[in-house]
């Protein structure tokens, strides 16, 4: 009876379509011989038997992929069995396991950056410091300092170096911003660490998003480099200090202009080629985006994650996160020379107003013309350039000066070409035409004139007056 029911298996198994190395556990089925009425039954998975009463009319072989066996003895069983072909779904890789990147605005937002300025914002979410998200673990885990031996580092010098930095490229403005540096080396001479994390940051220079330019399209670039050295010295040391070098040296801008944008794109470069050469053996992972400021919002923004190995430099072990940066923009203001800004819908708390025209009128109220001329276009080590100091070195307003006669007329269309040049000029360095007015009008009013000059002359000027005529 016992070899009966053996190759009845086989037989099942054939029918059933095992392959000649498969094993009969293997099958679509499970088995079940038994002795009850000289009949043997084909079980499913879940316990039920499928050679139960079937209904009339319907499907025996219908359902959870079992069959039913009649093994009457002198008969040969009629096998049905329906074994559907199981898909195999690949598994989602991620291909850059050490850092992660989420874009936080999906649809067009509610303001326009158009005409208007803006600066470079960056927000951490450090979870020594911001606590977890929802669905996340809130244990935070130190990252130890660890020590080696005096032996192992006598005969073996070991550097450990990371760094992730985000790189922002709008128009003809560069800016490259190091969010963490963590640096580990162990030598004979010692052991050295290096930690630094940038939180809140927001210190950039103002642009101004043209109207259909280049600047309305930002590109944002993260990168993480990651190297492990048997040698001595220790990379983040040097890229600290490098930085500090050329903070130092670099000069510094408020708002970008034709005369800021190529020291900013220097510093920037420069910064690269610190980390490229620092960095020369390293892993890399790099994000990056290409996103119109239309889908930009004040509280939106690209989120960065960091993980990094919980052992040195395995990058194939087990990782721990740090947290992340959101890197986005600061809300748009019409003016420099004002604070008030653009948001939707309007906060009655806030210096704000939901259109361009709206605020931009608030920033024409009652402006400031010292602060104005006073405002620093470009600062370095040793001086600072204004708007004031900026107008007396062309050689145009210097002319228009010497050409006041004292006769009205023509002292009049010499002050209509002098606030002409100058509203132009302050268009070619890259301001709005809304400060373009505000620093025709500022020096209208507050800049020392040819005493010579008529007195009417301002008055009489046409380009003059549709400058202080849009002043509240």
């Amino acid at each position: 009876m016992k070899s009966a029911l053996v190759l009845g298996a086989v037989s099942l198994c054939i029918l059933a379509g095992c392959s000649s190395g498969s094993k009969l556990d293997d099958a679509p089925v499970y088995l079940t011989a038994r002795r009850a009425q000289s009949q043997l039954t084909l079980q499913d998975p879940t316990g039920q038997a499928p050679n139960a009463a079937t209904p009339q009319g319907a499907n025996p072989g219908a359902g959870s992929g079992a069959g039913t066996v009649a093994a009457v003895a002198g008969t040969t069983p009629n096998v049905q069995v329906n074994t559907p072909a199981a898909k195999r779904v690949p598994p989602r890789i991620d291909v850059a396991p050490i850092t992660g990147y989420v874009d936080l605005d999906r649809e067009i937002g509610a303001i326009s950056f158009e005409n208007a300025y803006t600066r470079i914002v960056v927000r951490s979410e450090l979870w020594e410091f911001s606590g977890a998200s929802a669905g996340e673990s809130d244990e935070v885990q130190p990252l130890p300092y660890s020590r080696r031996g005096w032996m192992e580092r006598y005969l073996v010098a070991q550097k450990d170096d990371m760094n992730l930095s985000v790189k922002v490229r709008i128009g003809d403005y560069d800016e490259t911003v190091p969010l963490a540096i963590i640096g580990a080396n162990s030598d004979r001479n010692g052991e050295a660490w290096s930690r630094e994390l940038t939180h809140d940051a927001a210190s950039f220079p103002w642009f101004l998003v043209r109207a259909g330019g280049a600047g309305v399209v930002p590109r944002v670039v993260t990168e993480f480099n990651g190297s492990r050295a048997w040698e001595s010295g220790v990379a983040a040391t040097a890229l600290q200090v490098a930085l500090g070098a050329i903070k130092i040296m670099s000069p510094q801008a408020t708002v970008i202009t034709t005369l800021s944008a190529p020291a900013t794109r220097d510093k920037a470069n420069a910064i690269d080629q610190v980390i490229s050469k620092l960095f020369s053996s390293r892993l890399v992972e790099r994000h990056a985006s290409d996103r119109s400021l239309a889908r930009w919002s004040p509280t939106g923004g690209l989120n960065i994650k960091l993980n990094i190995p919980l052992r040195g430099a395995d990058w194939n072990g087990d990782v721990g996160t740090v947290g992340g940066w959101t890197i986005s923009f600061e809300a748009p203001r019409p003016s420099l020379f004002s604070d008030w800004y653009l948001c939707s819908p309007e906060v009655a708390t806030k210096r704000c107003k939901a259109t361009l025209s709206t605020a931009a009128a608030e920033a024409l109220n009652k402006p400031s013309a010292s602060a104005i001329l006073a405002y620093p276009l470009l600062r370095t080590a040793g001086s600072e350039l204004t708007i004031k100091s900026y107008l007396l070195q062309q050689s145009w307003y210097a002319s228009a000066q010497s050409a006041f006669s004292g006769n009205q007329q023509s002292d009049a269309w010499i002050a209509h070409g002098l606030c002409l040049s100058i509203a132009d000029s302050v268009i070619a360095l890259g301001l709005n035409y809304i400060d373009a007015t505000l620093v025709t009008w500022a020096a209208m009013e507050g800049m020392q004139h040819s005493k010579v000059a008529h007195a009417l002359a301002w008055k009489n000027a046409p380009a003059c007056l549709a400058a202080s005529g849009k002043i509240t």
